[in-house]
């Protein structure tokens, strides 16, 4: 993705998050091939979180790089429910889905 078009993907994101953040407990941020509504559902997150967006879509490499931008830019934030640095996901696998590839934020 072009390095602009990419700097103002992150302004957005975070814009996203921020908003996010003034009204929550907690928050996590995660990427997935899923729909919001599957990933939501599933046993790590549908007893914890009760809300998920989207923040960004794209390629699959986009979304790696986006996730491991933003979890760095708020690991250390005292709301933020992300234990690892972003680069500890950066090869995972996602489930190919119509929707394409997300980085999402679930919170409570």
């Amino acid at each position: 993705m072009e390095t602009i078009k990419f700097a103002q993907s992150q302004r957005e994101a975070m814009a996203k998050i921020y908003a996010i953040i003034a009204e929550c407990a907690s928050f996590k941020i995660g990427k997935t091939g899923e729909t919001l509504l599957d990933r939501l559902n599933q046993p790590d997150y549908n007893d914890v979180y009760t809300h998920i967006v989207s923040v960004f879509t794209g390629a699959k490499e986009d979304v790696d790089d986006m996730e491991t931008y933003l979890i760095n830019t708020y690991l250390n934030h005292p709301k933020c429910d992300n234990k690892k640095d972003g680069g500890a996901s950066k090869n995972d696998t996602m489930a190919e889905d119509a929707d394409g590839y997300h980085v999402y934020v679930v919170w409570k």
